[in-house]
């Protein structure tokens, strides 16, 4: 027997109905893919919502904002916890050595622990990118963070074992890429586009200060306990609590938005159908049945082709200016991680693993600053141009909010490099480090929410797109940087840093005039026509007569 509607499902109807007589009725609905992020994102000074919600209560869409906000902060967690794991040990990176290779200490061999491990962190977004986009977030979520639980757990049971040791390091690369690409994913699960640029500046932010909180919290485990394997053991511990929260409380977050949503959506993921005066209202899952591992598919597209296309997404512009951006800034951050202990370990410095870890509080200040700038001004940057145009949105409209990383990024990178060169007091290159983290937590995050923008249906592959081939370049940087700081000094080699990112981030110019065609045109060449996805990955977009 059908039971009557609960009063928060009415309420879900209420706001679905108001929504659309706000808008002026809706006449039509059509693909949104097909206008590659233009959008009508606002009608006589009301926010239009996209992607269009459904009167489904389990549609991710239709969380609380404070719902939403927690499993952001979850997700971001995780973004923070492998960040922290990837970089912080390289503080104490001289004893690893030692323990490892004996005496003398052989560096480079032991920097393969965080080479390796931070090229098979690109390795893994590809091949976890079919999986979530086809078979939902939650189930790689769950065995992403056991597996990197298990992976931590190796590092500092079996100690001075070279080949155990790399083992262990691979595999926190490995499944760390997972929990990099999955939030930003989940970001743009469960927020409008009007409002998705804030939520994301809280991603690059953990994605930023992961690495200089990490070397902190490494810095100061290493130097009041004596050694390393500790800082492996906090890892192990956050990471545990948070695979806690990953496995009891968060729910699957992509959903299938087809145009017989509201009554087939309920249906296929197992929940009930309640009659509300001859409509049909699906009834919000049981506790046990959001938490589910497994919730069926999220398209028809084949394994291999969600595989592939983020090696064919570089050849559009907004895809591969974000790389650009993603690879000048945070591949940067990696090179100077690289190289900071030994830096500043030298004198006139002399810091030992704790001081050198603390002078990274720089890049925390610096992150922290940038979420108002990075993600608040990106959205009303864009939401004031879009209301300027009657309401209709471009995705370039969010573009100028770049300007302040085209000055603090070069900056950074110019201040840290200097300020080693010529030996000067240390609060210059931590400087450097703030300034920088300031232009990755905001510039980053503007690159990101374009592209996304631009391709919200294959916003999965986007991501992995521009966070794998970043992944590549940081495992490059990280290998070769010394080299280059050899052969150039560090002045030379951070200024030619400075001019390569001032160069990738000025990249936005051309894309703010020409964006709007060019992202139009090359998804008609001949050799990108393969990238085009499935009406299945596409949101149904309000389109107003």
């Amino acid at each position: 027997m059908l039971s009557s509607p609960s009063q928060e499902e009415k309420n879900c109807q209420n706001d679905i109905q108001h929504m659309e007589k706000a808008n002026g009725g809706i006449r039509d609905r059509e693909l949104a893919g097909h206008g590659l992020g233009t959008l009508q994102l606002e009608v006589e000074g009301i926010i239009v919502l996209h992607p269009t919600p459904s009167n489904d209560p389990n549609d991710p869409l239709n969380f609380s904002q404070g719902y939403k906000i927690y499993l952001t902060l979850v997700a971001c967690i995780a973004v923070f916890l492998s960040n922290y794991l990837a970089a912080g040990p390289t503080v104490d990176i001289v004893n690893i050595a030692i323990a490892y290779t004996g005496l003398p200490p052989d560096v480079p061999k032991t920097a393969y622990f965080f080479t390796a491990s931070a090229l098979f962190q690109g390795v893994g977004l590809f091949v976890w990118s079919p999986l979530f986009t086809k078979y939902g977030r939650r189930p790689v979520y769950v065995i992403s963070y056991i597996g990197l639980s298990a992976s931590v757990l190796l590092c500092v049971l079996i100690k001075k074992n070279y080949a155990v040791e790399l083992v262990g390091r691979l595999g926190v690369g490995f499944f760390s890429g997972a929990a990099e690409s999955l939030a930003p994913i989940t970001i743009t699960d469960i927020f409008f586009t009007h409002e998705r640029g804030r939520y994301l500046a809280m991603y690059q932010t953990a994605l930023s200060i992961g690495v200089s909180f990490g070397i902190i919290i490494s810095g100061a485990v290493a130097q009041q306990t004596g050694s390393f394997s500790n800082i492996y053991w906090v890892g192990f511990s956050l990471i545990s609590a948070a695979t806690v929260l990953v496995c009891f409380s968060f729910p699957e977050t992509a959903w299938r938005r087809t145009a017989q949503e509201n009554t087939l959506q309920a249906d296929r993921d197992g929940g009930s159908i309640q009659s509300d005066g001859g409509r049909t209202v699906p009834v919000k899952k049981k506790y046990t049945e959001r938490l589910a591992i497994f919730s069926g598919t999220y398209t028809e597209e084949n394994w291999f082709k969600i595989f592939s296309r983020p090696f064919g997404l570089l050849l559009l512009p907004a895809v591969a200016w974000g790389t650009l951006c993603f690879a000048s800034t945070i591949g940067f951050l990696v090179a100077i991680s690289s190289v900071f202990s030994v830096a500043l370990g030298q004198p006139p410095y002399n810091f030992n693993a704790q001081q050198s870890g603390f002078c990274f509080a720089g890049g925390v200040v610096g992150a922290v600053l940038a979420i108002p700038i990075g993600g608040h001004l990106g959205d009303w940057v864009a939401n004031r141009a879009t209301h300027r145009a009657g309401g209709v949105r471009q995705p370039e409209y969010r573009l100028p909010a770049i300007i302040p990383s085209l000055i603090t990024a070069p900056a950074g990178l110019l201040a840290f490099g200097l300020g080693i060169a010529h030996k000067v007091h240390w609060m210059v290159p931590v400087l450097g480090l703030g300034l920088l983290n300031f232009a990755i937590a905001t510039g980053s995050n503007v690159a990101l929410a374009y592209a996304i923008d631009v391709y919200k249906p294959i916003a999965s592959e986007v991501v992995v797109a521009i966070l794998g081939w970043k992944a590549v370049v940081g495992f490059a940087l990280s290998y070769g940087t010394n080299q280059w700081i050899a052969a150039e000094g560090f002045q030379n080699a951070f200024g030619e840093m400075a001019a390569i990112c001032a160069g990738c981030l000025l990249l936005a110019l051309p894309l703010g005039v020409f964006g709007a065609r060019l992202r139009k045109a090359t998804l008609e060449w001949r050799i990108t026509s393969w990238i085009r996805w499935s009406d299945d990955r596409d949101d149904l977009d309000i389109v107003l007569h």
